[in-house]
C-alpha cells in the first residue's frame, strides 16, 4: 500500500530527565503533535503535492478526501496516512512507479463484456469525449457498463466485445447510424508509469517544519494543566 507515516525520535531520556514530574504527559503531547501533522498531510500538503506533480488533477485524485488517516495513539506514536480503496489504484504507480494498476472502470469492463479480453487495462481513442481535465466523464463510463450489462442494440449504445464480421479488434464501442466507433481499445503492453508523487519527501518536509513547534506548544499546554 502507498502511504506515508509521521513519526519522531527524540532523546527521551534526557526529556525525562528534564521534565522530572511531567514524564507521564509525554505520550500525550508527542500524539496531539503527530497527529495534527498527519491531518495537516491529508488535507494540505498531500493535495498540494499532487496538483504540482499531475497535469490537472481531479479531486478525486487532489483533494484531502483522496486520503484516509489512521491516528497515532499515546502507545503507539505512529500514524498512517494513506489513499482511500478505490483511489488507491489510481495513485499506485505514480507514488511507487511501475505498472499501473487495473482501475475500478477497466475490471467493470471485463466484468461486462462479451467475450474474453486480451488485456486488462484500456486506453481511450480519438473518439472518447473529454472534459476539461482530459479525462472521460464518469457519466460515460456508467452507461458503457450499463449498456453492455443490458445488451442495448440502439442507436448511439455502446458494447463491450469484438465487433461481429468484422476485423476490428476487441473494445468498447459505440453504434453510430452506419458505422461502430472505438471508445477504449486494449492495452497489449502493460502501462508503465514514472514515480512522479513523492509522498514520502512531502511527509519529511512537513515533519521536519512543524513536529518541534507542535511538540513545544502541546507540552507547554501539558504542563500548565498538569495536577
Amino acid at each position: 500500500m502507498a502511504q506515508v507515516t509521521a513519526t519522531a525520535h527524540w532523546d527521551v531520556d534526557a526529556i525525562y530527565a528534564w521534565l522530572s514530574g511531567y514524564q507521564r504527559q509525554l505520550p500525550f503531547v508527542q500524539m496531539r503533535a503527530i497527529n495534527d501533522i498527519a491531518f495537516h498531510l491529508k488535507k494540505r500538503s498531500l493535495p498540494g503535492g499532487a496538483k504540482a506533480a499531475f497535469d490537472q488533477p481531479t479531486a478525486f485524485t487532489s483533494s484531502a478526501a483522496t486520503w484516509r488517516v489512521k491516528k497515532a495513539t499515546k502507545s503507539n506514536l505512529e500514524a498512517f496516512v494513506f489513499p482511500e480503496a478505490k483511489r488507491e489504484p489510481y495513485l499506485r504507480a505514480n507514488i511507487t512507479g511501475g505498472q499501473r494498476g487495473v482501475k475500478p472502470f477497466e475490471a467493470a469492463f471485463k466484468g461486462a463484456g462479451v467475450g474474453s479480453s486480451p488485456a486488462d487495462q484500456f486506453f481511450p481513442t480519438n473518439f472518447a469525449r473529454r472534459n476539461s481535465k482530459g479525462n472521460v466523464r464518469k457519466a460515460t463510463l456508467d452507461k458503457i457498463i450499463q449498456d453492455a450489462k443490458a445488451g442495448a442494440t440502439g442507436r448511439l449504445s455502446y458494447f463491450i466485445g469484438k465487433p461481429r464480421n468484422s476485423s476490428k479488434p476487441y473494445g468498447i464501442y459505440r453504434r453510430m447510424a452506419r458505422k461502430i466507433r472505438p471508445l477504449y481499445l486494449p492495452a497489449v503492453r502493460p502501462m508503465q508509469y514514472k514515480a512522479i508523487y513523492d509522498i514520502g519527501g512531502i511527509a519529511d518536509k512537513v515533519i521536519s517544519r512543524q513536529y518541534q513547534g507542535l511538540f513545544e506548544k502541546y507540552l507547554q499546554q501539558a504542563i500548565k494543566t498538569a495536577k
